[in-house]
């Protein structure tokens, strides 16, 4: 499936972000950063696609701080 959207946990998002699962739970935190989470019972849930945007965006500005 090409389009699909996978939906990761807490520590999958924590691991692709170079983060640690505490702080990528933490909503001070992502409302900071500009990370949705949606919430499937007790667990905190992030949208695949939401974390690269997050990730090019963090290079965009260092590259930009780098010129």
């Amino acid at each position: 499936m090409k389009n699909s959207i996978r939906a990761l946990s807490k520590e999958q998002a924590a691991e692709i972000l170079g983060q640690q699962p505490s702080t990528v739970g933490d909503p001070r935190w992502r409302r900071r950063v500009g990370l949705r989470a949606t919430r499937v019972g007790r667990s905190l849930r992030f949208i695949e696609q939401d974390l690269i945007k997050l990730l090019r965006r963090g290079m965009e500005k260092s590259s930009r701080s780098a010129s």
